[in-house]
């Protein structure tokens, strides 16, 4: 009786050991994923650092101007409210000149898209000065950073609308019979580089073809109408050819309009886009891009919000400057 349940059960205790390792092993992958997503992946900015630090301070004088009042009357106004109870607030001589925000009225349509702030802010507003580029590519007197946003911008207010599946003969976008223009995220970068002289398309393509060991599933699907126009190749393109800078979005001095950014792993699912002008009441610039179908609002607050869980998490995974292609 005692040998055939032993012959029954002899293999429980091994079934059960697999069973321990593999829960162990679960265990380990989980822990390890979770410290590595908290505090040690280089390209993700936790909600903790963004709480601790500390935002730039808006000073007054960088966001007003003063009106004709002179420094004597100021000084009289300023007598007589030391010996007069002030019933009031005193009328300092300054006027607010901040560009009030008209452009995010309604509903949002990017639910990704924090809510905007009462004013229009830029660079100049937290002290900061805008990066200007050593190269003028197409000699028109504007440096190439300067133009990219200005390129950028131009392409954008055509009102694009957004669609994987647009293909075209030459490569560059155009708009159909009935003057849409269909396109994706990379077509802003495209255009951006267009306006101030340089042909990506000609550049990636001639970079895939000289250096395929820097791409990313280089033969997969090549065709020199779309290579261009894929996130991964632009990624790999400027990965290779451009200045890599933080993907810590409070680090404000270091972003800069013009500036190009990945969220995703371009290797997966990847999005691209270009630092704008504006920035968000903490500091964090605005993006330029075409994200999704419906889009009508181009210039938006994404740098934060792209790291959530909805839609799409897509944290920023690489931030670049392009200072003239050297030919390398």
């Amino acid at each position: 009786m005692s040998n055939r349940k032993k012959t029954k059960i002899w293999w429980l205790k091994p079934l059960l050991a697999v069973a321990g390792v593999l829960l162990l092993l679960f265990v380990g992958v989980k822990i390890s994923t979770i410290i590595w997503d908290k505090y040690m992946d280089p390209d993700r900015t936790s909600s903790t650092e963004a709480q601790n630090h500390t935002l730039p301070v808006i000073e007054p004088g960088s966001v007003k101007i003063p009106t004709e009042k002179t420094k004597e009357t100021e000084k009289e106004t300023e007598s007589a409210l030391q010996t007069e109870p002030q019933t009031s607030a005193p009328d300092t001589g300054y006027v607010d000149v901040r560009e009030t925000d008209t452009e995010y009225t309604g509903e949002l349509q990017v639910p990704y898209t924090r809510a905007p702030g009462k004013y229009i802010l830029t660079g100049k507003d937290f002290g900061l000065t805008d990066y200007t580029s050593p190269y003028d590519a197409n000699g028109d007197g504007i440096d190439d950073q300067t133009q990219f946003v200005q390129g950028a911008g131009e392409f954008l207010a055509k009102n694009p609308q957004y669609k994987s599946s647009a293909y075209y003969q030459g490569g560059y976008p155009f708009a159909d019979a009935g003057g849409v223009i269909y396109g994706v995220c990379t077509d802003v970068i495209a255009f951006a580089f267009k306006a101030a002289g340089y042909d990506l398309m000609a550049l990636i393509n001639a970079d895939m073809e000289a250096h395929p060991e820097n791409y990313i599933r280089v033969t997969e699907n090549f065709d020199k109408n779309i290579n261009f126009r894929r996130v991964r190749n632009q990624y790999c393109f400027f990965k290779s050819h451009a200045v890599s800078l933080t993907t810590n979005p409070y680090e404000y001095e270091e972003w800069q309009p013009g500036d190009i950014v990945v969220t995703g792993d371009p290797a997966s699912s990847a999005h691209i886009c270009m630092v704008s002008t504006r920035r968000a009441e903490d500091g964090v610039p605005y993006v330029l891009q075409l994200a999704s179908t419906g889009q009508s609002l181009f210039e938006e607050d994404y740098l934060t919000t792209c790291q959530l869980s909805s839609p799409v998490s897509k944290p920023i995974y690489a931030h670049f400057r392009y200072d003239g292609f050297k030919g390398e």
